[in-house]
């Protein structure tokens, strides 16, 4: 089974160094809103920190993005855009 890795963008990086083990990139996906809910929950966020201006991305092992989003955009259930099939090179910020 792959490993995706979840990281988090704003000022600072939070690198998800263990990824999670799952079937595909749809399970994926549903991991990831189901982590940004609950970092976006009380709207302050966990450590004081403004979740919803974050960008979370969606690695492969390699390193390749595989899908990119804001933290915003999973309060408005937007889905998140898969990223072009390019080795990652950073993200871009949310506003």
């Amino acid at each position: 089974m792959p490993i995706y890795y979840f990281c988090l963008h704003d000022n600072d990086d939070v690198v998800d160094a263990d990824g999670t083990e799952l079937p595909d990139l749809d399970s994926a996906h549903e991991h990831a809103r189901r982590v940004t809910r609950e970092l976006t929950f009380k709207r302050a966020g966990m450590l004081e920190r403004r979740w919803s201006q974050w960008t979370m991305s969606v690695r492969d092992g390699s390193g390749e993005v595989l899908l990119s989003f804001c933290l915003s955009d999973v309060e408005t259930d937007s889905r998140p855009t898969e990223a072009p099939r390019q080795p990652a090179v950073g993200t871009k910020k949310c506003s």
